[in-house]
């Protein structure tokens, strides 16, 4: 399968599909050619589509022109390339030359997915820095308690109120209704909002 996209009506894609076939040529039985005219940003149906059927096994191997007409981000292609590896099926990048049937394909491949488990670890350890030292500093992390009377609560939820019934009755938030009931059925604590006295 060829990956064709390009990112409005006005650009031409003869040129990616004429370079694809042309360099492609005695690499495949047979090509499927797929062509999406979408932004990188909006629903992409003509690569979901193609994905569903390299899920089927209808290709071995899928090509593009470059990683940026395929995916979003390096997070993206990783998870695709994980993907493909997985059901037996190669890629093949035509600018970045990476073609993963290849030797030197699949060590590229082993180094692109270094360097984005690096880079995520890397993020992980300055999050948790940070975090370390807000809460060093006495800043409250997290959104603000939402302060609920629970005197009022319990009697409501006595009656058998449904979580959006009790969360108007309260001002609160269905999900905060539903955290509500839980600790009061339960007696178990339960995280975000206050408690009034009762």
């Amino acid at each position: 399968a060829v990956y064709i996209r390009v990112s409005s009506s006005s650009q031409s894609v003869e040129q990616q599909e004429d370079v694809m076939r042309r360099w492609l040529t005695g690499r495949t039985v047979s090509l499927t050619v797929c062509v999406e005219v979408e932004s990188a940003t909006k629903v992409r149906p003509v690569l979901d589509a193609m994905l569903a059927r390299v899920r089927r096994g209808e290709f071995d191997a899928v090509a593009v022109w470059a990683f940026d007409r395929f995916a979003r981000s390096a997070r993206e292609l990783l998870m695709w390339l994980d993907e493909f590896r997985e059901l037996d099926v190669e890629f093949v990048s035509y600018s970045q030359g990476l073609d993963t049937s290849t030797p030197l394909g699949r060590a590229m491949f082993t180094i692109i997915a270094a360097l984005a488990e690096l880079e995520r670890n890397m993020i992980s350890e300055r999050t948790r820095a940070r975090l370390s030292y807000l809460k060093a500093k006495g800043v409250r992390l997290g959104r603000k308690p939402v302060p609920v009377d629970m005197r009022r609560a319990r009697r409501l939820v006595a009656t058998g109120i449904s979580d959006r019934a009790l969360a108007r009755a309260l001002g609160i938030t269905k999900g905060t209704a539903g955290r509500v009931k839980t600790e009061i059925r339960s007696g178990a604590p339960q995280r975000g909002w206050r408690a009034t006295p009762p």
